[in-house]
């Protein structure tokens, strides 16, 4: 009977331990899944983040790209004002000597 006993002792035993140990491999299981979720979240924010920065990239391209043609711009406005006013200035000593030769060849 003592033999009995400890059989089933030892049968209690081994099936507390087995216990144990399923439940040590399920946290075990539960903190890889925790694991690998939170690994996957930060993959996707990093691809988000990615993303985002080659979009700001472009844009700061465009921006520099509009910024560059707005300067051509007014630099050929300004070339465009200076020649009307040099041309103004032609016209006005063209009247001028104009109206000189018309008033001294009388």
């Amino acid at each position: 009977m003592h033999r009995k006993a400890g059989k089933i002792l030892s049968t209690k035993q081994n099936m507390l331990l087995q216990q144990q140990l399923d439940d040590a491999r399920n946290k075990a299981d539960n903190q890889e899944k925790a694991i690998l979720n939170i690994q996957a979240r930060c993959d996707a924010r990093v691809e988000s983040l990615q993303a985002e920065c080659r979009k700001h990239r472009l844009l700061l391209e465009d921006s520099k790209r509009l910024v560059n043609g707005l300067n051509h711009l007014k630099e050929k406005e300004r070339q465009y004002e200076k020649e009307k006013a040099e041309r103004e200035v032609s016209i006005k000593k063209n009247k001028y000597f104009s109206n000189f030769l018309k008033q001294n060849l009388k």
